[in-house]
Order: structure tokens, then sequence, then C-alpha cells
């Protein structure tokens, strides 16, 4: 790839780990990439030159011009950024707050939506393929003036295409873009979903009534949140659902099987009122958790990272929180398999040390260990990244990258379940592709399965957004399996 101008940036093994369990985090200080002095809201991360590593890109409010770091590793204990600069995406500027990939023209490779704040244009950049984008100039996708904050990619209609979620606040309608398959969107004017006024913080899609289309919950600020059902041909039926109505302040929205049963359960994170986890009954109802740490402490929250950092089979929960005047610890939970969440307030990922916005995991470096980013949106700060140096021993896994055929080129809305063997008994673990998650942030678009101590993997079961399955027969144990749909 020919970027303009490329600045190296390694990630310095100077780290204290300070972390007494089994899953350890070490925290780096020498690279460009928590060096980088901004006020950073959203971070997502997306193979853009197909490579098989992930890329990050971060987006700075206040007009700071936003970031983008080419990953470039290829020894995995010396895991390489490189900072890219003078290019459109890194130039353009806006108070950018969240940012979201998907392959919208089904070409092959990953373009870029950004959400800008203070009614600003949001940008779209097309990836040539060639370590260039094209800035998108023409459509009311880039020409409409909103305040938005987080954005979420699905195909809404089932017609093969990635459609476009924009979240405003403010009090200004939420916007959905259609695409039209030739390259370009149309924006839908009818319906509740794009008139209603609300002060939106946060989107995520989701089957959550099982029926084939996407549904979509949007996270509200001073007002109630929304569940809008899709019913199909763009109509969306508002539902009255006090699992979602009854938070008065949320930032973060996330969807993901959190206790294996192969429904969408959410979390939602909330600003000075207690944080709440939903599990789906898979008929779209909701039981609210009680009397869990999980769902009664009381913080500033906003990202939200479902991802199992111990690869031990199951979905841990990081939740950042930070808010003017308020420098306070981010939150860990550890998922015991059972329904049950154990907070771990001594690990190095819960001491930001500073004003914590979006956060988002990938593995940096391909070891099968999920790292994590942390923005810090005060001016002139630092972000984090910690970097999961947990022993791997008895630990294996198993990575999925999905690419559609009929479904979107980027099929946010698949249902990945793995099927294995451990200590003699028959185990499933079922994941998501979502194109958000939190507030205004992307973590990995490789679906990341820990196993433990399993020495076998009996099947990959993928279900497509458009309904197509296809099952992957013993694949290898502690390796990526990129798949294709097969039509």
């Amino acid at each position: 790839m020919n970027y303009l101008k490329i600045s190296l940036s390694f990630f310095s093994f100077l780290f204290c780990v300070q972390d007494t369990t089994d899953l350890k985090f070490a925290v780096y200080t020498g690279a460009e990439v928590v060096q980088d002095a901004s006020g950073s809201r959203g971070s997502s991360w997306g193979d853009i030159d197909g490579d098989g590593d992930e890329d990050l890109f971060v987006a700075n409010r206040q007009n700071q011009n936003n970031l983008l770091y080419l990953n470039k590793t290829t020894d995995p204990t010396r895991p390489l950024l490189e900072l890219i600069r003078g290019i459109n995406i890194t130039n353009d500027g806006g108070d950018s707050q969240g940012s979201s990939f998907a392959d919208y023209d089904n070409d092959g490779d990953l373009d870029l939506y950004v959400a800008n704040r203070r009614n600003q244009k949001n940008f779209l950049y097309k990836n040539n393929g060639d370590g260039t984008f094209l800035k998108i100039e023409k459509g009311a996708v880039v020409n409409d003036t909103l305040s938005s904050t987080s954005i979420s990619w699905v195909d809404i209609n089932n017609d093969g295409f990635s459609d476009l979620f924009v979240a405003s606040r403010n009090n200004q309608p939420n916007a959905i873009y259609v695409n039209d398959k030739k390259g370009g969107f149309k924006k839908l004017l009818e319906g509740d979903i794009v008139n209603d006024k609300e002060d939106t913080r946060s989107c995520v899609w989701g089957d959550f009534d099982n029926d084939g289309d996407q549904d979509l919950i949007v996270g509200n600020a001073r007002m109630p949140n929304s569940l809008y059902v899709n019913n199909g041909n763009f109509a969306f039926a508002k539902a009255d659902n006090p699992a979602f109505t009854d938070s008065d302040y949320t930032y973060g929205l996330s969807a993901q099987d959190v206790n294996n049963d192969g429904y969408l359960d959410v979390f939602v994170a909330n600003l000075n009122e207690p944080n709440v986890l939903l599990l789906n009954n898979g008929k779209g109802d909701f039981v609210r958790v009680e009397n869990q740490l999980i769902a009664t402490e009381i913080g500033h929250s906003k990202g939200i990272v479902w991802q199992d950092f111990d690869n031990d089979g199951d979905l841990d929960l990081f939740v950042s929180n930070g808010s003017p005047g308020s420098m306070e610890d981010n939150l860990f939970y550890i998922n015991d398999g059972n329904g049950n969440f154990e907070k771990q307030s001594e690990l190095v990922i819960t001491k930001h040390g500073g004003l914590a916005a979006g956060s988002s995991s990938a593995d940096i470096n391909n070891d099968g260990r999920m790292d994590l980013f942390v923005t810090n949106w005060v001016d002139n700060s630092n972000n984090k990244l910690f970097f999961n140096v947990s022993d791997s021993e008895n630990q294996n896994w198993i990575k999925v990258s999905l690419k559609g055929k009929v479904s979107p080129s980027t099929p946010y809305g698949s249902r990945v379940s793995v099927f294995y063997e451990r200590n003699g008994k028959s185990e499933v673990f079922h994941q998501f592709l979502q194109s958000q998650s939190g507030y205004a942030s992307q973590s990995s678009q490789d679906l990341h399965f820990g196993l433990g101590n399993a020495q076998k993997i009996d099947s990959i079961l993928i279900e497509w957004p458009l309904g197509n399955k296809q099952r992957i027969l013993m694949p290898k144990l502690n390796s990526k399996h990129v798949i294709k749909e097969n039509i």
C-alpha cells in the first residue's frame, strides 16, 4: 500500500503487570498509538489493506485530525503499528465521535464512515484497494448537517447490501441511509424510526425476535431508550418495552449472546445510574438481571466490550467510565459460564487514569489473546492500549472471519456457533458479528472463540444474515479461518 507518509511506531515493552489473577494485561507506553495527545471519543478496528490483521481508526473531537494506524506486525513478540499521515482520512478534521468499517459496495475491501457532532457533515470514505481512499461528496449520507454520535451498518431489507443507521443527539431525528446497490444511498423519510426527535448516543442492530430481519435499539440521554421492531419493507414498529424505557441516560449499547443460548442479549451502559443487563428469551422479550454487580453498579459508563479475554469459552465484559469531575475506574467482569459475573477490580485495565469514552478490542499480534484499546476524551491526553499477556498454556482458541457472497461482503448480523469437546463434555460457543459496540466504537471483525483446554472442535456453524447455513467440519485449533459464504 502506498501512503504519502508513514511514521513507524513500535510498542514499548516497558510495562508493569500488576494483575494477580490468571488474566494479565500490560500497559504500553512507548508508542505513538498511546502518545498522540488528542481528545478521542471512539475507535474502530478493521483490516483495511487485506493483509490479515486489523488496523485501527481513532475518532477525535474538537476538529482535531483523526488517527489511522496500520498494523504491520510480523513478530508476535514485537507488535508494530504505523501512524498514517497525509491522506484524507487523517487530514479532514471534524468534531468526530464514532466510526465503523463496512464493505458497503461489496468490492472486497473495507470502507469507513465517520460521525461528526455540532451539525457538521459526516464523512464517507470509499476504499480504492490501493492504499488510498475516495471521499464521497454527493448525497444526503454526507451532506446532512447533523450532530451525530454513533453509527451502525446492517442489511435492513435483506437485499445483500449494507445499509447505514446514524444516531444524532440534541433532539434531532436519527437517520437511515438505504444502500442503492450502485455505490450510493437513499435517505429513508417515512416512519417513527427516522422522525422521532431523540437525544441518541448509541445504537445496536440485532434480530432480537428471531424472525429473520434486523431490529434496532437506540440509547438516549435524558429520555427513555427505544426499540424499533422490523416488520419488513422498511416498516418499523416502536415497541413499548419497559426493559428499555426505564433507563434515563444511556451512552452505550451492545448486543451479544452472553449466556450461550443462541439469542442476542443486551447490555446498557448508563450515566450516573445502574447499568443494565437484559437476557433474551428468543422471542424479543427480555429479563433484567438483578442482584449482580454487573447490573447494579453506578458510574459514568460509555464504552462496552464483550470478549473472551481469558479464553475459557464465554464472553467477559469491559465497561469504560469517565465524565468531567469523575476520574473513576473502569469496570471488568469475568463470566463464569453459569450466568454469574465476578467483578475484577485490580486488573490494570480498570485503572485508566483519565476520562474514558469508547473502547474496543482486537488481537493485535494474532497470538490468540485479545487486547484492549480505550480512548481518553480529555483534550491533549493519551489513549490507552492494554496488551493481553496472560498465560496461554491450556488456553486454546479459534478465530472466524466471514466473507459474504449473497449476504453483504461484511455480513453483520451473522451468528457463528463453535461446537467442541472439553473434559469429555460437548459444548457450544455462540457469537454474533456486529458493526458497533458500546459508545461510538467497533471491535474486531474476526470473531474470537476461547476454548480452554479443548483438544478438538467438532464443527463451526455459520448462519448468514439472509438465512443461509454453512457448516465447517473439524477446523484446526489455534488458527484463524476465513470462511466465504458457500452459495
